[in-house]
């Protein structure tokens, strides 16, 4: 059983819905950090795509570095309009 396993069943023991985000990919935390900027934006857009097509109470993850990947977002595109 992996880390993910063992988080989604302690968040259902707890009464919690877990749903799986289908089109999410990976966070872009690595691409970031090491200067891979444009693929980290891409990564993040493809993300940010595949979250506002669902309706949920909280996204949850289990990985610090990507759930301060995913809090950076907003700064990873303040230049860009859109």
């Amino acid at each position: 059983m992996t880390l993910n396993d063992f988080s989604m069943k302690l968040l259902q023991a707890g009464g919690c819905e877990v749903t799986i985000i289908p089109k999410q990919t990976c966070c872009g935390a690595l691409h970031s950090f090491s200067g891979e900027v444009d693929l980290a934006k891409e990564l993040a857009k493809k993300n940010i795509s595949a979250f506002e097509d669902l309706t949920y109470d909280y996204l949850i993850n289990n990985a610090g570095g990507c759930g301060a990947m995913l809090n950076e977002y907003g700064h990873l595109f303040k230049d860009e309009p859109e």
